[in-house]
């Protein structure tokens, strides 16, 4: 009887184990994708700030056209 359940207890062990080994591997496949998602909104970002900066440029040069039209306008 002690043979069967040692087998028993090995068999559950090695069940548990294969159990643990599948969420390792899924939980890492998830972290690789997600590392892959995070690159990816990285890279977006940029692509956002380098946008950003060509309306910031444009914004700042408002002033000075409305003043020249203003000038324009009057002249």
């Amino acid at each position: 009887m002690t043979t069967s359940s040692n087998t028993d207890i090995q068999e559950l062990k090695e069940f548990i184990q294969d159990g643990f080994n599948q969420l390792d591997k899924k939980i890492d496949d998830k972290f690789n994708e997600l590392d892959k998602r995070i690159i990816k909104l990285e890279s977006d970002l940029q692509g956002i700030d380098k946008r950003m900066s060509n309306i910031e440029s444009s914004v700042q040069k408002i002033p000075e056209i409305t003043e020249k039209f203003g000038e324009l306008k009057n002249w």
